[in-house]
């Protein structure tokens, strides 16, 4: 506040020198002098701010995969003739790395995926270093069925089960990926087939 004040007083001082009035004949220059108030600001009316409702949850299906590594130099083998019924260990890198398992294949000289192939070989079967994906398991079972390259359990898992086609190997995996993420490999039998 004073120096709005002092500012105004020398531009009050500063008009004063350019408005001279030479009318009195007696020699002596008056300078008239205005005087200016300063206009009263009224404070600006408050605004509503409203608030967007944020979701309780993101869907599983919209969370964003971190890109944190490079894309795998494994590249995959494919046979585009070939339905994609089984993997082999380089397709399931390569299909593991478009979802949020992304960041933890690389660490530790590829460990988390080393634990992955010997978990999906054991649910569901390996032949010769390939998987089926299309596997359908425990239907022997009261809590079966499990589906997939990793055996995801419906009866345990069912919203798993509405969210992700667990018969799509990316979909899968990304399913199997939630279930680590809350109770690691304990949550899948084969765990015992891990070397501590």
């Amino acid at each position: 506040m004073f120096w709005s004040g002092l500012a105004l007083g020398a531009l009050t001082i500063l008009y004063g020198f350019f408005i001279m009035d030479f009318s009195s004949g007696d020699g002596v220059i008056s300078i008239p002098i205005a005087t200016v108030e300063a206009a009263s600001v009224e404070p600006l009316p408050l605004v509503n701010v409203v608030e967007i409702p944020k979701p309780l949850l993101t869907p599983i299906s919209d969370r964003s995969v971190p890109d944190s590594k490079p894309a795998p130099e494994i590249e995959p083998t494919p046979n585009p003739i070939r339905i994609l019924n089984q993997v082999n260990k380089n397709e399931l890198l390569w299909l593991a790395a478009d979802t949020s398992w992304r960041p933890y294949l690389w660490p530790n000289d590829y460990k988390i995926f080393e634990e992955m192939w010997i978990i999906a070989s054991c649910e569901s079967g390996n032949e010769n270093g390939w998987i089926k994906v299309n596997r359908i398991g425990d239907l022997d079972i009261d809590d079966g069925p499990s589906i997939g390259v990793m055996q995801i359990n419906i009866h345990y898992w069912p919203m798993l089960g509405e969210v992700f086609n667990l018969f799509d190997p990316r979909d899968n995996l990304q399913a199997a990926w939630e279930i680590w993420n809350l109770h690691g490999w304990s949550a899948w039998a084969c765990s015992t087939e891990l070397k501590e």
